[in-house]
């Protein structure tokens, strides 16, 4: 799982801000575990890294990564300052450049026969 993770994180720096931020607060996988919790259990990014991506003050971070993650997209509309249809289009944009990196990764990885 850490090669996937991985990639995604650097898929997510590539990203125009505004998409990451709408992305990466709302992210979780199919268990609904938060995107940024995993990629700080996996060692991937730093609370440091992720707080910058951000652009907030660690105390903000903390907050948000222990008590309000994942968040749904009206939390994320009045983080960002911007509307909920906003919200849906940047999440949309970096949801679909994230699949095609996770299908580059599936293409390129030999799988035993």
């Amino acid at each position: 799982m850490r090669e996937p993770l991985t990639r995604i994180w650097q898929g997510l720096q590539e990203l125009p801000h505004d998409q990451l931020r709408a992305y990466l607060l709302y992210a979780r996988d199919s268990s609904g575990e938060d995107l940024i919790n995993l990629f700080l259990a996996a060692e991937i990014a730093t609370e440091v890294e992720i707080a910058v991506l951000l652009r907030m003050r660690m105390d903000q971070f903390r907050d948000l990564r222990l008590t309000r993650l994942p968040l749904d997209n009206e939390a994320i509309s009045k983080e960002l300052g911007v509307t909920l249809e906003r919200v849906y289009k940047l999440r949309f944009k970096a949801g679909k450049r994230l699949k095609s990196l996770l299908a580059e990764i599936i293409a390129q990885k030999k799988w035993p026969k």
